[in-house]
């Protein structure tokens, strides 16, 4: 029997709320909903192996459950909107009319840096990171790109 669009409903798949791999992991709501709750963020190390093992999160994306909103603007927007009941009884909330580094709701130039840094120290050593880092803020007062594509070079 078809769900209603506005039913409430928890996931019936395993790998949305027990994840095997990484790649599931990026795919469920449940999981990441409860990474971001007990990690306080959601970044490349929320999807790792060993994390995705993590009894804690996995618990409490049991406990997660999803409402398809009728009225979003999917997908001319990605809207968000999270209700999480504490164990005292009172519920909190919040509500975002896009996703955050979307056309609607661009990621500030300090959050970019540091998604930068955190995705470039997995691959180069600090110093590299930060010579990429100084060259491409310095694109602007740049004749060529040439600094910029000499830090790049292995």
């Amino acid at each position: 029997m078809p769900r209603s669009p506005t039913a409430r409903w928890r996931t019936d798949s395993i790998s949305k709320l027990r994840p095997r791999t990484p790649y599931d992991a990026q795919f469920s709501l449940a999981y990441s909903v409860a990474a971001a709750l007990v990690d306080g963020r959601v970044g490349l190390d929320t999807y790792t192996k060993d994390r995705i093992r993590d009894e804690r999160t996995l618990a409490l994306a049991a406990r997660v459950e999803h409402t398809v909103d009728p009225t979003a603007r999917f997908p001319d927007g990605f809207p968000g909107w999270v209700r999480v009941r504490l164990r005292d009884g009172r519920l909190v909330e919040a509500r975002e009319p896009d996703g955050r580094g979307g056309a609607a709701r661009p990621l500030k130039p300090d959050a970019i840096v540091a998604k930068f840094r955190d995705n470039a120290r997995r691959a180069l050593p600090a110093d590299r990171v930060a010579a990429i880092e100084r060259a491409a803020l310095s694109l602007d007062s740049q004749d060529d790109v040439g600094t910029l594509l000499a830090a790049c070079r292995a």
